[in-house]
C-alpha cells in the first residue's frame, strides 16, 4: 500500500501545475488500463487485474464512496441514442473525454438533427454509415480545435460540476445590440467569441453544415 502512496506523490510532483482548473483535485492514480493499456480509467478499481480483486480506492484523495458512488451528469442526461452515436464514432480516449461531460453541447446539438429530422433519433440510427460517423467525429472535434473560442488561450475542457466555480463565458457578438445567433446555445458550450458579422457567419455554416451532413447520412 505505501508503494502505490508513493507512486502517487510521485505523479502529483511530476505533472503539470498550470491546470485549467486549479481548485480541482487531479487524481494522480487516473491511467490506461486494460489488456492492451488503450483506456483511460482508475488504476486503483478491484477490477485492474494486478489489485488481486482488492478496492484501493479508498486511498484517492475524494475516498472510496465517491468512487463508488458518483456518475458524471451526462451518465444520467444523456440519452441511451447519444451515448450509443458518440461511442460509435469516436475511437480517440482524449476527444471522447472532452466531450463526453459536454451533456449540454451535445443535447443542443442533437437537437437540431432531430429538428432537421422531424423525428426523434433512434437505435438503428445510431447504426449509421462511415459518413454518418465522420460527420459526428468532425463536430466533436470543435470541442478542441473551435476558432472562435473566447479567449483564444482558454482550455478546451469542461467543469461539469454545478457548484458555479468555473462558469463558460457568454458569447462575444461582433454588435453587442444584435439578437442571439440561432445557434446561440451551442455557441455558448463552444465559449465563443465573434469579432465579425463573417466570422459569425461562417461558424453558423459550420454547425449547419454538420448537421445537414448526419441528416443525410441518416435519410
Amino acid at each position: 500500500m505505501e508503494a502505490i502512496l508513493e507512486f502517487g506523490r510521485k505523479i502529483e510532483s511530476e505533472i503539470s501545475q498550470g491546470r485549467p482548473f486549479p481548485e480541482f483535485h487531479h487524481c494522480p492514480f487516473i491511467g490506461f488500463i486494460g489488456p492492451m493499456r488503450e483506456r483511460v480509467g482508475c488504476m486503483l478499481h478491484p477490477e485492474i487485474p494486478l489489485n488481486h480483486k482488492i478496492d484501493y480506492r479508498g486511498l484517492s484523495d475524494y475516498g472510496g464512496l465517491a468512487c463508488h458512488t458518483y456518475f458524471c451528469p451526462s451518465n444520467r442526461l444523456l440519452t441511451p441514442v447519444i451515448k450509443r452515436m458518440i461511442l460509435q464514432s469516436v475511437d480517440d480516449w482524449y476527444l471522447y473525454g472532452l466531450v463526453i461531460t459536454e451533456h449540454r453541447l451535445l443535447t443542443h446539438f442533437f437537437n437540431r438533427v432531430e429538428g432537421r429530422l422531424e423525428r426523434p433519433l433512434t437505435e438503428e440510427d445510431a447504426l449509421g454509415s462511415e459518413r454518418f460517423s465522420e460527420a459526428i467525429r468532425e463536430f466533436l472535434s470543435l470541442k478542441s480545435g473551435w476558432p472562435y473560442r473566447e479567449p483564444p488561450d482558454s482550455t478546451p475542457c469542461n467543469y461539469f460540476f454545478s457548484d458555479g466555480a468555473y462558469r463558460k463565458p457568454p458569447v462575444v457578438y461582433p454588435d453587442p445590440q444584435q439578437p442571439p445567433s440561432p445557434f446561440h446555445d451551442l455557441f455558448h458550450e463552444l465559449t465563443s467569441r465573434f469579432d465579425s458579422t463573417e466570422s459569425l457567419r461562417a461558424a453558423e455554416e459550420c454547425l449547419s453544415d454538420l448537421i445537414d451532413r448526419i441528416v443525410c447520412a441518416i435519410d
